[in-house]
Order: C-alpha cells, then sequence, then structure tokens
C-alpha cells in the first residue's frame, strides 16, 4: 500500500495532532489477566486517551499509538516540510532537475557554440 504524502495529508497530519492530547503517551493494561485491555495514557495530563479491548487490540497497536503521539507526528510533518523546502531551493528552475543533474547551462552553452 503506497500513500501519498500531499500538502493535503501534512495539513490533516498537523490539525489533527493539534487537536490532541499533549505530550507522551503511555499504555497500561489492565483486567483480571493483566492485560485484558489496555488504556493509553497521557504521562503528564494523567486522563486517559483511549481504552482498547481484548477483541480489538493487540500489543502491537497500543505500542504503535503511543510512538505515534503528537509531538512525534508534529516532528514528522515540520521534517518533511523542511526537507520539501530545502529540495526546491536546490532545483533548477529551468529544468526542475537538482544542480548536479542539471544540463541547463551544458544545453545553453553548446546552443550557443552551434549559433556562432
Amino acid at each position: 500500500m503506497s500513500i501519498e504524502i500531499t500538502p493535503a495529508l501534512l495539513a490533516d497530519l498537523r490539525q489533527n495532532a493539534e487537536a490532541a492530547t499533549p505530550g507522551e503517551w503511555l499504555i497500561g493494561y489492565g483486567g483480571m489477566a493483566g492485560d485484558d485491555f489496555a488504556v493509553i495514557i497521557s504521562r503528564f495530563w494523567k486522563n486517559e486517551i483511549c481504552e482498547m479491548n481484548p477483541r480489538s487490540y493487540r500489543r502491537e497497536n497500543a505500542a504503535h499509538i503511543t510512538a505515534a503521539n503528537p509531538a512525534v507526528v508534529l516532528a514528522l510533518v515540520a521534517e518533511i516540510e523542511r526537507l520539501r523546502d530545502r529540495l526546491d531551493e536546490l532545483e533548477c528552475t529551468g529544468c526542475g532537475n537538482q544542480p548536479k543533474f542539471c544540463m541547463c547551462d551544458e544545453l545553453s552553452e553548446a546552443s550557443n557554440a552551434d549559433q556562432a
């Protein structure tokens, strides 16, 4: 499965992360067996973010949710935007290639030599 990381997707990710409970997220397990359900909580706000019952959760899913907390998502979005901005700065306005692959100067010099 391939997902295109569009500016609209980045804006949506940013908006959702900014609206979510801030801070580090932790996993708490409970129930008779000690892991009948998982609760995702905020370390600093001490409130429940979500509860996952035994039919719908796996430890890997709970770990993924806590790892993708709002601060991580915001940092990833910012890094993608920074790298895209930097790439735009490096692209040739004539051909769209990066400078090390740009042939514009060579082609314009060859064209000038042909005209002389």
